[in-house]
């Protein structure tokens, strides 16, 4: 499913990234910068682009399940 990423620590930051450039979801927003107004704009963006990523996400899927480790 399509995802809005708070990263907080360690490798997340970097997962995170993974999830944007691979369209999956909004930029991600780092914990210590979050606030009401990037918050609401990035869970806006979510929303309306949705269905991009949502199609996205189903593609990769397939993908990811035939992952072998």
């Amino acid at each position: 499913l399509p995802t809005l990423i708070i990263p907080f620590g360690a490798d997340q930051p970097f997962n995170a990234d993974r999830v944007f450039l691979s369209r999956l979801g909004p930029k991600p927003i780092p914990a210590r910068q979050v606030n009401a107004s990037n918050l609401s704009t990035a869970i806006s963006q979510l929303l309306t682009t949705y269905p991009i990523y949502r199609h996205n996400a189903q593609r990769l899927g397939p993908l990811i399940e035939q992952e072998d480790g």
